[in-house]
């Protein structure tokens, strides 16, 4: 009898740990049984919110990297919700999803501008506030209809996972004119009421790149939005920007024509910089000192001039943008390089009494106490550059 019934205990023990492993296997989920939504898009108008899904058809994404190339719209996706918030407008999304939508792989959030001046940082924490939303999300602002941006593909008739949208980083390190923005980052930033918010811009260009039979459509940075916690805000473009750069403390990397009235003499490759920006107060005025300095190479050297003219001529070429910029900030009061930031830092209280703790805009055309900018070009294309 007791041995049958160590038999009993000793066959359930068995069972028993033989099951146990399985139990974490009973809740999964196969990738065809959900839809991942990669991008987020939202919309604002007549006080209604439309959210836009960026959804991924990942069995044809495998078969792609087996070197099978398919065709955009059998790949990508793009579902609408509208609603009076955006958890309504999510809501009515799911009720024609055809499948579980899960959020926790999104990318990207796409704001469309009219949205964001009308609603300002609020919905970026709101959509940020989401359990589901990931802290790298990279983010943009649009003045493109949403559902275009979203559904746009990448070379190869790739998905959008291999294009700015998710990946602004590779382009930024080859042309650093605008720094893509992180939503964490943006929402430190709106938080600190001594620095400007800033997001890019991202639209479509067809006219630069095509296949055998058709342009391309590609995305691109076309700008960036500006807002001030004086709600002072502002959409400006890649040309009204030019020379944003100068300035940034993530510069990577630029290429600049040296040139004069008549005359292209050289191509610089700017590649690395050093920002000194120095505050100060002198008679109850708010003052700045900036040493820019750059390291540069000359991959093209067209016409001959001496090296000091030709280093004068590229100095003078980013003194002037720089200038340029800070006019723009003081036309539209939104402090586009950040120096106010600089000032809080060594200045608390005076900024405080000054700024009103950031509400009051006062730089003018003489807050700029100093400016120097100084370049050395320090190889001509492969090779050092001899210093004689």
């Amino acid at each position: 009898m007791y041995f049958l019934k160590s038999t009993l205990l000793l066959k359930v023990i068995i069972i028993c740990t033989l099951i146990l492993p399985l139990t974490g296997c009973w809740n999964s989920v196969n990738i065809e049984d959900q839809l991942y939504v990669s991008a987020l898009g939202v919309d604002y108008k007549d006080e209604e919110i439309t959210v836009y899904a960026q959804v991924l058809d990942f069995n044809n994404l495998s078969r792609s990297e087996g070197g099978s190339r398919l065709a955009p719209e059998q790949s990508t996706f793009v579902g609408k919700g509208r609603g009076k918030t955006i958890n309504q407008a999510v809501f009515d999304l799911y009720r024609t999803a055809q499948a579980h939508v899960e959020w926790g792989h999104m990318g990207a959030v796409v704001i469309d501008v009219k949205a964001m001046e009308a609603l300002g940082p609020a919905i970026v924490e709101r959509i940020y506030r989401s359990p589901s939303t990931r802290y790298n999300t990279w983010l943009y602002v649009t003045e493109t209809p949403i559902d275009q941006i979203l559904a746009t593909t990448s070379f190869f008739d790739m998905t959008s996972l291999f294009s700015i949208l998710h990946h602004p980083q590779n382009n930024y390190r080859q042309n650093s004119t605008f720094p893509p923005m992180l939503m964490f980052k943006f929402i430190v930033d709106s938080n600190e009421h001594d620095r400007t918010i800033y997001i890019p811009c991202i639209g479509i260009d067809n006219s630069q790149w095509s296949n055998s039979e058709n342009p391309l459509e590609l995305l691109t940075i076309t700008g960036a939005y500006f807002e001030s916690h004086a709600d002072h805000k502002r959409l400006f473009s890649r040309k009204q920007l030019t020379g944003i750069q100068w300035l940034d403390e993530s510069f990577k990397r630029i290429s600049m024509t040296v040139e004069d009235e008549e005359v292209i003499y050289a191509n610089l490759t700017i590649f690395q910089s050093h920002i000194k920006i120095k505050p100060s107060i002198q008679k109850g005025q708010i003052k700045f000192n900036i040493t820019a300095s750059y390291q540069a190479s000359m991959p093209e050297y067209i016409e001959e001039i001496a090296y000091e003219e030709l280093v004068k001529l590229a100095e003078d070429k980013i003194e002037k943008e720089i200038l340029n910029i800070y006019k723009l900030s003081l036309e539209n009061e939104l402090d586009l390089y950040s120096l106010m930031h600089h000032f809080r830092l060594k200045y608390p209280k005076q900024w405080i009494s000054m700024t009103d703790r950031g509400q009051e805009f006062i730089l003018n055309e003489n807050s700029i106490e100093s400016l120097k900018v100084n370049i050395n070009i320090s190889s001509n294309g492969k090779y050092k550059r001899e210093i004689q």
